[in-house]
């Protein structure tokens, strides 16, 4: 009895030693990747006051790597307010009140901040641009873009005072600080 208790014994201890011991090699970084630092990487990150967005595009043209490149930073900025759009029409549509139904609201209030969004974006700040010349000859652009929230706020405040639908259930003032607020809690998420 003593030596099938012992037999049990090595049995069991037997995978903890061995269940130690690991196989898998150390990580190392690939010897053929060069990392180096981001042209205007310092403006891809939101702020309190902006939204901001990076682009950068290749060509054979410089004109249209440049032109790629602020289109890129564009979308990215349209990215991040499409979401923005719809969250700020849904919750303010939410505290209006009124005759109109909430998913009647919510669709005019995003419809025309949406609007507002792709005006803005054709005006968006370029506080940085970068271009040089790739090895094979092609032209690299990097651009970068922001956005006022303050502005964008106060853009979306004066449009949707001037929708018809909205006029009777819309309070201008109320709507500015509510999507000046909805964006800088943007940026206190993480967002």
């Amino acid at each position: 009895m003593k030596k099938l208790f012992f037999v049990m014994g090595l049995a069991l201890a037997c995978p903890l030693f061995y269940g130690c011991r690991t196989n898998v090699p150390v990580q190392t970084v690939p010897s053929d990747i060069v990392f180096y630092e981001l042209p205007c990487g310092d403006y891809d990150k939101d702020t309190k006051e902006y939204f901001t967005g990076l682009g950068t595009a290749e060509s054979k043209n410089e004109q249209n790597a440049r032109d790629g490149a602020l289109e890129a930073a564009r979308g990215q900025v349209r990215r991040k307010l499409g979401g923005t759009v719809k969250g700020l029409s849904t919750d303010y549509s939410k505290v209006m009140r009124g005759s109109a139904s909430q998913t009647d609201i919510s669709s005019i209030v995003e419809g025309e901040l949406a609007t507002v969004v792709d005006r803005v974006l054709n005006d968006a700040e370029k506080v940085c641009e970068r271009n040089g010349r790739t090895t094979t000859g092609a032209y690299k652009a990097y651009v970068a873009i922001q956005i006022s929230k303050e502005e964008l706020a106060k853009d979306m405040s004066s449009a949707l005072s001037q929708n018809d639908k909205l006029r009777m259930e819309y309070d201008r003032e109320r709507f500015r600080k509510f999507a000046e607020e909805y964006m800088k809690g943007l940026n206190e998420q993480g967002k």
